[in-house]
């Protein structure tokens, strides 16, 4: 899966990811910020995971990924 991505609007998706290896690029489409994870080999494994809802995560480290991608989100606003 050479330079392929999963794109997605959800930022607790990406956050999740993020914790776990796989930072999102943004990208802005349509006027609304897309985060575009790597499509590596463990991507699906990880979606799983963050579905199962079965796992318990570093409820500091998860909110601070939360924090960081919000803040890059809103810094892709065009300005007012």
């Amino acid at each position: 899966m050479a330079n392929q991505t999963f794109p997605t609007n959800d930022i607790h998706l990406s956050a999740f990811l993020s914790l776990n290896s796989n930072p999102p690029q943004l990208t802005v489409s349509g006027g609304k910020v897309v985060f575009n994870h790597s499509a590596d080999s463990s991507l699906y494994a990880l979606l799983e995971r963050f579905n199962q809802d079965a796992e318990l995560v570093p409820l500091s480290r998860y909110v601070s990924a939360l924090k960081s991608l919000r803040s890059q989100m809103l810094s892709m606003r065009p300005p007012r």
